[in-house]
């Protein structure tokens, strides 16, 4: 019988092989990388069909639009019939903390022209803020300057048209540091209201005007405008409860200059991150200082969305009731902005169903479901809900036929004894025999009770 004779390849031939198969892997890798960036013919049909469902669903109103090759592939608004007055393709929506994206370019700009340093120390302008001799420019880009939130005092949002930059200063004082600079990330309003602050002293000029000048006329960008004028033509805030559509209250923007007062399309949005990456307003080695690096949370004024393999840079941007986003990825060419006004999906799950669209990926239509509450039914569950373990108390109040969470956002019912705004991703649950609620936030689920 003749034997089998095992087959043991030589070392140049294990080193072949092993050289074949790291061969194939790689070509396999170009294979599906290739092929998700040249998965981008985009099926507006399908787009459409979603938005549709948006709308006949009441999920929310807003705009989006799409770039693919510094091309606007797709434009679409939706539900804005429920909205008191006109509109037209024109009309902007307060963009919120997208405005520190434009503030960070503008701060950068400045460094690129040798007017100040990345180093150089908050005394050099504020000599009176906490820790001011320790903060640096780098430190308030990248939020870890230690500095807090100067637009939420005693737990609630507090400026108004009374609020001048004299008690603003004051509250930053009053707030002290949250730790020394550089040993954490906290995400901080107030850094970016010094940086809009220097970036006035440097230019000479309001914020608005330096906006305009800088970075809207350079790129074109026609509805680009600062809330530090009196502007018009911008979507009213709205939010929805008891089965209906109504206005809401937002935060008073000229108190947020350089932090979240600027308005726009999602379409100037888009024309503005791909003028950015194309070079128009900074050099490329300032694009790359802008990103985050490594495993930093916040770049200098930009911010990472993964969607699969992709990485997209950008930032978004949420008011009270508006939630605005705007991405750019360099490898597929796509940008993505738009701006929705919703308290009833998460933005990110928005942009993520709207990606799987692109990608051929099939996506499961988000249930909306509403309950319809007589005024007195809420009596129940008004009140002021503490945890000994959560440091701020839910002040819970009626507004005629809905209700307002502390900081104004409006929860939609969805079931009995059961609320959301899922704009600021906020769940809560009522057991008002027991004068208790429980809050769930991503996995945590607190309970509170009532005083």
């Amino acid at each position: 019988m003749k034997k089998s004779i095992a087959y043991l390849p030589t070392t140049n031939q294990r080193v072949f092989f092993n050289r074949e198969r790291s061969y194939v892997k790689w070509i396999l890798f170009i294979f599906l990388f290739h092929s998700m960036l040249s998965a981008q013919t985009i099926d507006k049909q399908k787009i459409d069909k979603y938005i549709q469902y948006f709308e006949e669903h009441n999920g929310g109103m807003g705009t989006l639009s799409l770039f693919k090759g510094g091309v606007e592939v797709y434009n679409r608004s939706f539900v804005q019939q429920f909205m008191a007055g006109c509109f037209n393709p024109t009309t902007r929506y307060n963009i919120g903390s997208v405005t520190k994206m434009f503030t960070a370019t503008l701060t950068i700009k400045l460094i690129d022209d040798n007017k100040f340093r990345l180093e150089d120390k908050l005394s050099d302008f504020f000599p009176s803020v906490p820790n001011a001799n320790k903060i640096s420019i780098k430190n308030l880009l990248e939020h870890t300057s230690g500095l807090g939130d100067y637009t939420v005092k005693n737990n609630k949002l507090w400026l108004n048209d009374s609020v001048n930059d004299s008690l603003i200063f004051e509250e930053i004082k009053e707030q002290g540091v949250l730790f020394q600079p550089g040993e954490k990330v906290h995400y901080s309003n107030t850094a970016y209201y010094l940086l809009a602050k220097i970036i006035e002293q440097k230019y000479g000029d309001t914020y608005s005007n330096i906006i305009q000048r800088e970075i809207a006329g350079p790129l074109n960008l026609k509805t680009l405008e600062s809330s530090q004028n009196d502007v018009s033509n911008v979507y009213l805030p709205y939010a929805f409860a008891n089965c209906k559509w109504a206005e809401a209250k937002d935060m008073c923007f000229d108190r947020v200059v350089g932090v979240g007062d600027l308005i726009s399309t999602p379409t100037d949005l888009n024309l503005f991150i791909i003028g950015l990456f194309n070079n128009k307003i900074l050099k490329h080695p300032s694009i790359e200082l802008m990103k985050p690096h490594d495993k930093e949370i916040f770049g200098r004024g930009m911010i990472i969305w993964p969607y699969k393999n992709l990485i997209f840079f950008g930032h978004g941007g949420d008011t009270s009731c508006t939630h605005s986003f705007v991405f750019y990825n360099e490898d597929s060419d796509i940008a993505i902005a738009f701006s929705l006004i919703t308290n009833r999906y998460r933005h990110k799950s928005f942009a993520k169903d709207i990606m799987d669209i692109i990608y051929g990926e099939n996506i499961v239509f988000p249930k909306f479901t509403c309950v319809v509450h007589k005024p007195e039914a809420l009596d129940k569950y008004e009140g002021t809900y503490v945890n000994e373990n959560f440091p701020i108390k839910l002040v819970i109040e009626k507004d005629h036929d809905r209700l307002i969470i502390s900081g104004g956002a409006v929860l939609d019912s969805y079931e009995e004894n059961k609320f959301r705004n899922e704009g600021i991703g906020v769940n809560i649950e009522f057991e008002p025999s027991k004068n208790i609620l429980y809050l769930m936030q991503g996995d945590r689920k607190l309970e509170f009770s009532k005083e």
